[in-house]
């Protein structure tokens, strides 16, 4: 399997725990009527589609952007509220569309973070997109492993030329502290911290290649690669995973899978 918008809808990981901590930032927010709301990396649509429910029922618009062509046309595809509108950007760009700028009241983002190279645009960008006194709620996972990956697959010299950008491949957020770092940047931005905690994250599963899949979901790379070439890419790109799945034997000789999936969550609130 590779890259499959339908496939990561599907995964059960990423969906179990976002809309419990969603239901506890939600209370620290001043909804304004008709908000205008931004989800960042909105994928297949997923993830928005169990936060949604939370949102006030009078919401203007959703824009829901992501920067794959892929998850957009998927995204597009399904059935949803008329008011979520898809929009196919990066939300590092160098060069903000002035209809994005001042627009947002409430901007959301689940599991993309981690995957930033340029986070300090990113912040920039997501500042200039908030309205004064808008209010922001993030969660993603502390590692990118998907990037982590490649950044072990580019030192095989088959597979280097695919990998250039990751090779010196480095999580702004893989650290003791996570949330220190997030508040740093926030607050260079106009951006106040109102709530903000490091989750721990356990997956168990009975079959690994549940995980694997996964993984496969997110491997846009795989795209890439020559068909004749595919099956020993998949191989590698499996062995490179290979160490994020811990297996423990139960006391009834079965073995057992954990994911470590630790994450950051906050919720902030523009003061400019």
């Amino acid at each position: 399997m590779s890259f499959s918008p339908k496939l990561f809808s599907k995964t059960k990981y990423h969906l179990s725990y976002v809309p419990k901590y969603a239901q506890q930032y939600v209370k620290l927010f001043n909804w304004r009527k008709k908000s205008k709301i931004l989800d960042i990396g909105t994928g297949p649509g997923h993830l928005l589609s169990l936060v949604e429910p939370l949102f006030p029922k009078d919401y203007a618009e959703i824009v829901c952007l992501d920067k794959s062509e892929k998850m957009i046309k998927y995204f597009d595809s399904m059935k949803k509220d008329p008011r979520m509108k898809s929009y196919k950007m990066d939300i590092q760009t160098a060069e903000l569309p002035n209809e994005l700028k001042g627009r947002f009241d409430f901007i959301f983002s689940c599991n993309t973070l981690m995957y930033l190279s340029d986070i300090r645009q990113a912040f920039d960008n997501i500042s200039q997109m908030l309205t004064r006194n808008g209010e922001l709620f993030f969660i993603f996972a502390k590692k990118a492993d998907v990037y982590d990956f490649y950044k072990s697959m580019s030192k095989i010299e088959k597979w280097a030329p695919y990998m250039n950008e990751f090779n010196n491949w480095r999580n702004y957020f893989d650290t003791d502290n996570p949330t220190d770092v997030l508040k740093t940047e926030l607050n260079r931005v106009g951006i106040e911290v109102l709530k903000s905690e490091q989750i721990d994250l356990i997956f168990e599963d009975d079959d690994k290649q549940n995980f694997i899949e996964v993984y496969d979901s997110l491997d846009s790379i795989s795209e890439d690669i020559p068909e004749t070439e595919i099956l020993q890419y998949k191989k590698d790109y499996h062995k490179a995973m290979s160490h994020k799945f811990i297996g423990i034997r139960n006391g009834y000789n079965r073995m057992k899978y954990k994911l470590d999936f630790g994450s950051v969550v906050v919720g902030a609130r523009k003061t400019c």
